[in-house]
């Protein structure tokens, strides 16, 4: 090989076809459609509710119900890329998030625009998995950071533009990602596949979700409509995974659906866990900050939407430098540690806002915990991928392994921005209510004798009935709302340092540099 293939750094460089350009900035734009979804409606939900005359618990359903369909259908895509390929599942998934977004554009009332929220997590899923599973299909082990960096980049780059492109998007695909589809026939794929598994996996985790989401917004956590569904799926999540450790791939049926050797591995588990916290932490914190500076603040929906503008880009960039930067180091467990120690301070400096601060500080509070949530987007997948067991020394790394944890990875987030949002949704449900008759009960929410309470089920509108309020009684519900939003910031502040003593236990792993060229590894795939 001659030294023009090297780069100083003594690795080697890829060789890829020239399409690959052209099919990378595809994945771009997909990873756009996928997260633009999550941008609007944390600015756009409390316009809807009142529109729509949705009450808490709608709106609290219609945030949650797309990450609980991505939650459900991301493993089973990392299964189905494999019968299937995945460029057809991303096409697939982009049609899905298509038809479904123009379904939700024409409904009529808040129940309809849930289910097609419904149909949107089930093509974003898709997206996530199919883009971040072609990334390990195309690209070596130590280019990956920098690759992923530069997706959640791409994002930034283009979040000016319109669901619209997601048409460019599928164009691309069909048109540059020429790779081949090769492997044993789809029918036989399908017979194979761990159907059993599939099925008792998407049960329990359906379960545990219903359970978290509604426990202290439609029913008390003593409900029955509570315990059964959480019993039920913490149970058959106990058989699912002793099924797949003696059962699968055994007596006829398919290989393990989620292969538990892929959490063997230390450094695998805690990628695990940092993925979770991570997602639980980066979706609660912008969700409810759009929230508070609605209410706390009395910014408009657009005013709000500029304000959080520098999260919205340090987070991509901070990504895209953490990426190259891990590439070309070849490692990343400090990265992950320091990343985890600036969301616990930046959540800190969070609890202290108050209601109505300046610009200055609504803008400024957002530096650290971007910071930190921007290198962990890169950070905590190369982690995980670079734990899983390789091949023989010097061979590189076994990609169905490392293809089947990257769905897991894409799991593990949806699952966080669940539990991140229905943790909030369970302290504004459950603190409002005690809050409000606190201070009712001193007199301050009383004006001309006349005491005005907004309930519980309406603390999510409470900034379009703060209008309609006397001044003194307006200012004590934007009081109100900063305190109890202090709680989702301390809760998070909490967390994050489990996730720099998580990735401190981590093996500082080096990534690979030797891999075959990238033509040689699509002939080896189904894609």
């Amino acid at each position: 090989m001659s030294s023009d293939d090297r780069t100083k750094e003594g690795s080697i460089r890829l060789r890829r076809p020239s399409s690959f350009s052209v099919a990378f900035a595809g994945l771009c734009l997909c990873v756009f459609i996928a997260t633009v979804d999550t941008i609007i409606l944390a600015s756009a939900l409390p316009a809807i509710a009142a529109d729509l005359s949705a009450t808490t618990n709608q709106a609290f359903w219609y945030s949650v119900v797309l990450l609980f369909a991505q939650c459900v259908a991301q493993p089973v895509y990392g299964t189905l890329t494999e019968v299937f390929g995945r460029k057809r599942c991303m096409i697939a998934a982009l049609l899905m998030f298509g038809f479904s977004s123009l379904f939700g554009a024409l409904a009529p009332n808040i129940e309809c625009l849930i289910v097609a929220r419904a149909l949107q997590g089930l093509g974003t899923g898709g997206i996530n998995v199919c883009v971040n599973v072609l990334v390990v299909d195309l690209v070596p082990q130590r280019q990956r950071a920098k690759m992923s960096g530069i997706l959640s980049l791409a994002g930034a780059l283009v979040s000016s533009t319109s669901t619209p492109i997601s048409a460019c998007a599928i164009i691309v695909f069909c048109f540059f990602l020429k790779l081949p589809s090769v492997g044993v026939k789809t029918k036989t794929q399908l017979r194979t596949m761990d159907w059993v598994g599939i099925l008792i996996f998407s049960g329990s985790v359906s379960g545990i979700l219903f359970a978290l989401v509604t426990g202290g917004n439609e029913y008390s956590w003593s409900s029955p409509h509570i315990l059964v569904p959480l019993v039920f799926g913490i149970v058959f999540l106990a058989v699912f995974v002793g099924f797949e450790e003696t059962l699968a791939g055994r007596h006829g049926l398919g290989p393990a659906f989620i292969p538990l050797r892929l959490f063997s591995r230390r450094t695998a588990a805690f990628g695990f866990l940092m993925t979770f916290l991570h997602g639980m932490i980066l979706w609660a914190i912008p969700y409810y900050y759009l929230l508070y500076l609605n209410i706390s603040a009395s910014k408009s929906l657009l005013r709000a939407s500029v304000l959080v503008l520098p999260s919205t880009f340090i987070i991509p960039v901070s990504a895209a430098v953490a990426g190259i930067l891990m590439s070309r180091l070849g490692h990343f467990k400090y990265f992950n540690a320091l990343a985890f120690a600036l969301m616990a301070a930046g959540c800190g400096a969070l609890s202290a806002l108050r209601a109505d601060p300046s610009d200055a500080v609504i803008m400024g509070m957002q530096l650290l915990f971007s910071l930190g949530g921007g290198i962990l987007f890169p950070g905590r997948l190369v982690a995980v991928r670079a734990a899983q067991r390789g091949l023989p020394e010097g061979q590189g790394e076994d990609r169905s392994d490392v293809r089947m944890a990257t769905s897991l990875v894409s799991f593990m987030t949806s699952l966080g921005q669940a539990f991140g949002i229905a943790m909030g949704s369970t302290a504004l449900q459950n603190a409002w209510g005690a809050l409000v008759r606190k201070v009712a009960a001193a007199g301050a929410l009383s004006d001309k004798g006349r005491t005005f309470i907004i309930p519980a089920s309406q603390a999510s509108t409470t900034a379009n009935a703060i209008v309609k309020l006397p001044p003194s009684v307006a200012a004590q519900y934007r009081t109100i709302a900063a305190l109890i939003m202090a709680r989702v910031w301390y809760i998070c502040t909490g967390l994050a340092p489990l996730g720099s003593v998580a990735a401190v236990a981590s093996r500082n792993l080096k990534l690979y540099e030797k891999e075959a060229p990238v033509e040689k590894r699509v002939r080896e795939q189904r894609v």
